[in-house]
């Protein structure tokens, strides 16, 4: 309730009215509540690399069961200070860098305040990095859907390396863009290389070769010698991508006889296949 003064221009007094019946007793039973009780409405200093923050414990020892158990116990003193209580003795983060702590708190703090909340690749992978190492469940999740449907798509090495990581299932996550490798004029460059699997770039070279030579067939279709020397021009993009999806799960979803690959990661056996 706001209670004006009328003989003043001051900002409105704000009270709490009287209760009308008596007031009620303190009772010694009296539970708390399961969510609406903060043990900890307490500011921690932390430091990351050379930059000191201060933030609330709530949002950190709710979301990972680290720190949960980091706060679990009593933070040690020096000279009476309390770990974490001021600027002279932070709790140090060790292996974590600025924009991986600085993407956590944007996630708390404004992705709970601002619905147009966005941040950039940059700081959804460093969302994904810090919450993947300390178990922020729900973070790794909103940093996953986001990477995968950022729009231009983060490079297909990228999302592929994440995918193997994380296990992600691959119809939905890895073998997308395997075939954008798949179907790319330009070869895989050594930094795309460096973020892959051994096998998975293995698989992706074969299926590159075995896409062309589909795609050649079906430029010259009946003819024993292809001419083709541009298949990606000569088809339709709804073509092409018909045959790199079928060259993609043939090798990396449910292998056959035809495009059979032992060498790459978890092959599904096939059933009365000669190979």
């Amino acid at each position: 309730m706001v209670r004006s003064n009328s003989h003043s221009s001051s900002s409105p007094q704000y009270y709490v009215p009287r209760p009308k019946g008596p007031r009620p007793a303190l009772i010694a039973g009296a539970t708390r509540h399961n969510v609406f009780y903060f043990e900890d409405g307490s500011l921690s200093v932390f430091q990351v690399e050379d930059r000191l923050y201060r933030v609330h414990r709530y949002f950190l020892q709710k979301s990972s069961p680290m720190f949960r158990a980091m706060f679990a116990y009593q933070p040690g003193t020096v000279r009476g200070v309390a770990e974490g209580a001021e600027d002279s003795k932070p709790i140090f983060l060790d292996g974590t860098s600025c924009i991986e702590f600085e993407s956590l708190l944007s996630f708390f703090y404004d992705d709970n305040m601002h619905h147009d909340f966005a941040m950039t690749p940059e700081q959804w992978l460093a969302l994904l990095s810090i919450a993947e190492r300390f178990g922020f469940e729900n973070a790794k999740k909103r940093a996953i859907a986001e990477l995968f449907s950022l729009r231009p798509r983060l490079e297909p090495a990228e999302r592929i390396a994440i995918a193997e990581r994380l296990e992600l299932p691959r119809e939905r996550y890895l073998l997308p863009a395997v075939r954008e490798l798949v179907m790319r004029s330009r070869p895989m460059q050594a930094r795309e290389v460096s973020k892959m699997s051994a096998e998975t770039v293995a698989g992706i070279s074969y299926a590159r070769e075995e896409f062309l030579l589909a795609a050649v067939r079906a430029t010259t279709p009946g003819s024993p010698t292809p001419d083709s020397s541009h298949p990606r021009r000569a088809l339709p993009t709804q073509v092409l991508k018909k045959i790199a999806t079928g060259t993609v799960c043939s090798i990396f979803a449910d292998p056959g006889p035809k495009f059979s690959f032992p060498i790459l990661r978890d092959p599904i056996p096939s059933a009365n296949v000669d190979h």
